[in-house]
């Protein structure tokens, strides 16, 4: 098995009238262990009027100004120097990834915070094929690993949740290797390591 820690940035909730800002990912193994190196994308709007009103929608909600902002993600939208790339090219490099990683053999997850969110926009903005059919050769496990679910597990049972820093919250590829790194930390919470395979430590 392979989890493919992923997250996205949007300009909303609606995955049909918002847009997909950025996406990141990074893969591990079946104990969390980090086996590819992280990629993080910047979506370039398929037509201009598209990329209008993606900061137009920024624009409209404080919150999201101010969360963007913060995370440096809407100073970069906005400089040419900094590159974008269509969406086919983000699901491409991705698919490529994962068959790198075993696809089809080895059953590839989604993992991340909310994750299912994450995964209904995609769904929705040229990731259908990759996640609901074999168009690419494999198809996208339809099981996910959410890491805001196990979170208030956690809570609930009483068991503390270790405290790993995010750098900078709401950058896709921040916000997917510090869900990596929390479930690795839970992990080792629980024992999980007791259980691991010697090659896998």
């Amino acid at each position: 098995m392979r989890f493919a820690f992923l997250d996205v940035e949007t300009t909303g909730l609606d995955r049909v009238s918002n847009y997909i800002l950025e996406v990141a990912w990074v893969f591990t193994d079946a104990y969390f262990q980090q086996v590819s190196e992280p990629k993080s994308f910047l979506v370039k709007q398929e037509l201009d009027g598209d990329t209008a009103r993606s900061f137009e929608q920024i624009d409209e909600s404080e919150f999201l100004t101010d969360m963007h902002t913060t995370s440096g993600l809407y100073q970069d939208l906005k400089t040419p120097e900094v590159e974008k790339v269509p969406m086919s090219f983000i699901r491409d490099t991705f698919a490529r990834d994962a068959i790198e990683q075993g696809a089809p053999a080895t059953p590839i997850r989604f993992a991340g915070y909310s994750v299912s969110f994450d995964r209904e926009f995609l769904r929705a903005n040229g990731w259908y094929e990759l996640i609901e059919t074999k168009s690419f050769g494999f198809q996208m496990h339809h099981r996910i690993l959410d890491i805001s679910s196990l979170i208030q597990f956690f809570d609930g049972a009483g068991i503390d949740v270790p405290y790993i820093v995010n750098e900078n919250a709401h950058r896709a590829l921040d916000d997917s290797l510090h869900a990596m790194k929390t479930v690795q930390a839970m992990a080792k919470e629980v024992g999980w390591a007791s259980h691991m395979p010697e090659d896998a430590l």
